[in-house]
């Protein structure tokens, strides 16, 4: 199937169903308290329903959606918390697609056999060095995905990127405030290098990363959001719904703008061609992620008494929103990175109109 032959809001529409019937409140609730089977129901439904090879090429087993199609399924997850380490294993299998040695290893991750996991911070790069036979790492390494992952991708220091094998026995879970995905230490000792990319591939695995980080936040913004707006409509004050107030009507108007400048800017890191797709991926991660964390603080309060309590969702989305925020790399440090990036670009003669194209 065509990368350009699907409909993205169908496919977004297809796994938000699914998932509709999987996580409902007590369920979020069971994952907050620490409760895994609602994880491996997920995981498993997702196995059977291929939507762990969306993205990745007819030829070894997916459909062949691309980076739009696993953009569209993460923002799916995003708009239902779906907990699990879909994100890096989607990141992973879309970015080994493309290497001659990762046949098996796709094969794997797309059958939902095992997980993948990346660095939680990819500022770790310049860190870790790989001569060809020896990995240097600054000890322990902080992974995003699940702890007993099978494989997990490392950037080093010169630009390469390392598919390495994991010991689950090896690694250590971390507490975080977003129950929904998992954090976890490792060290880089206990790594067992397999196969290594050439010097653009950490770029890319990079930008599949803020990509799909982007998908995740806009996938939760637009769903805190709706829930929101449907709660300001039954929720009455002085006789009359909350949401006929000028001034909360205009923070909702607000956020629904918010929603829909930082979809743009998404939509347009997966459409950029290569030359200025680090740029634009950059620039959606940092504008999605914020505008989820506004959103979801904007909910918090939107709803009252009822938004701050345990029991309601709210905050579930503001752990995740803040997760995502902090992930990869600052928002800061990405943008002074897109600067960069903008500079060098027109110092090469591309035309402004390029880079928006």
């Amino acid at each position: 199937m065509a990368e350009d032959a699907f409909d993205t809001g169908a496919l977004i529409a297809s796994v938000e169903e699914v998932l509709a019937d999987l996580l409902d409140v007590r369920a979020h609730q069971r994952i907050a308290d620490g409760d895994a089977e609602v994880e491996r129901r997920i995981w498993s439904t997702a196995r059977s329903l291929g939507w762990l090879s969306i993205g990745v090429s007819e030829e070894k087993g997916g459909l062949g959606l691309g980076a739009a199609g696993i953009a569209a399924v993460q923002r799916a997850l995003g708009a239902a918390l779906a907990p699990g380490p879909f994100l890096p294993t989607l990141a992973a299998a879309q970015l080994l697609d493309t290497w001659p040695a990762g046949g098996d290893v796709v094969a794997d991750l797309v059958a939902g056999e095992a997980s993948a996991a990346i660095p939680a911070d990819f500022g770790v790069s310049n860190h870790i060095s790989w001569d060809g036979k020896q990995l240097t790492t600054p000890g322990k390494l902080l992974m995003f995905g699940a702890p007993d992952a099978r494989f997990c991708l490392l950037p080093v220091r010169s630009g390469a990127l390392l598919l390495c094998e994991m010991d689950a026995k090896e690694t250590r879970a971390l507490d975080s405030w977003d129950r929904s995905r998992a954090l976890f230490e490792i060290a880089g000792a206990s790594l067992a290098p397999l196969v290594a990319g050439d010097d653009r591939q950490a770029a890319h695995l990079e930008w599949i990363f803020l990509l799909l980080l982007a998908a995740d936040s806009l996938g939760g913004s637009e769903a805190i959001l709706a829930q929101t707006i449907n709660y300001m409509k039954i929720r009455e004050q002085f006789g009359q719904p909350i949401g006929s107030f000028q001034a909360l009507k205009h923070r909702a108007a607000n956020l629904s703008a918010d929603i829909v400048t930082s979809a743009r800017i998404a939509e347009q890191a997966i459409d950029s061609h290569d030359a200025v797709a680090g740029f634009w991926s950059r620039l959606a991660k940092a504008a999605v992620s914020e505008t989820f964390v506004r959103t979801a603080g904007e909910a918090v309060q939107l709803h009252g008494g009822i938004g701050y309590t345990w029991e309601h969702g709210c905050h579930l989305y503001l752990k995740r929103a803040r997760l995502n925020e902090a992930l990869c790399r600052s928002n800061s440090a990405l943008r002074d990175a897109a600067a960069s990036d903008l500079i060098g670009l027109l110092a090469t003669g591309v035309d402004v109109m390029e880079i928006a194209a």
